[in-house]
């Protein structure tokens, strides 16, 4: 048997739908998880010989050498990257019209 689903009514262009179809929610998202995945590069990833200035920061050395400040680079490392993923593909969701022939993948 299959489900009934209710019959909904369009809604009109100023209410809810209208704003799910804004993109500056998955711009914003995007944003939040790039500044996120940077925060947490700086605790797991590489730092040159160059970069003495930035080896000598305390936060950056909390960041890489205690196990919070690991466990928390790595947190936001992966909690970023999750973000920016879901960002990406709720702005192609929201993004209709992609010019006058979009081409095709296959």
């Amino acid at each position: 048997m299959a489900a009934q689903v209710p019959a909904t009514e369009p809604s009109p262009p100023g209410t809810e739908s209208a704003k799910a179809q804004n993109p500056n929610v998955a711009i914003i998202q995007g944003l939040i998880g790039s500044l996120m995945m940077l925060g947490g590069s700086l605790g797991v990833g590489w730092l040159s010989l160059a970069s003495y200035d930035l080896r000598r920061n305390p936060v950056i050395m909390w960041l890489r050498f205690e196990p919070e400040g690991s466990i928390l680079s790595v947190f936001l490392l992966a909690l970023g990257g999750m973000l920016l993923v879901r960002s990406w593909l709720r702005l192609g969701q929201r993004i209709t019209s992609w010019g006058p022939k979009p081409g095709r993948w296959c």
